[in-house]
């Protein structure tokens, strides 16, 4: 095949564009994708964990603080597992907050509210 036919050159000129369409389209859907899941999946996060902390709230009017805490120690272990938990009230107060996690992977109060 000749290399210098106008044939030749359009159809690399052709197939190049079009290589250039489908990568660019492709990294349109790829980020969009990206922060529509991560939106989503952040948006799930919040939900579930408002669920939890109501519950627990709800179980300190009937059983005290110390039995939420002893829950959340139970279940959760955020000292091994390196695992922030900070349960409030609705007037901000906190009601438990974890303790620094064994492995010295963070600092709690160095966490924000």
């Amino acid at each position: 095949m000749n290399t210098r036919s106008i044939r030749f050159r359009l159809t690399v000129w052709y197939a190049g564009l079009l290589t250039l369409l489908l990568a660019l389209f492709a990294g349109v859907i790829y980020f969009t994708l990206e922060k529509f899941l991560e939106k989503n999946l952040s948006e799930t996060l919040a939900k579930d964990a408002q669920t939890i902390g109501e519950s627990w709230l709800r179980d300190v009017n009937q059983s005290g603080p110390g039995y939420v805490a002893a829950e959340i120690e139970e279940h959760f272990a955020p000292s091994i597992t390196g695992r922030f938990v900070r349960l409030t009230r609705s007037d901000g107060s906190v009601l438990y907050q974890s303790s620094a996690p064994e492995n010295g992977a963070f600092d709690p109060k160095q966490i924000g509210v």
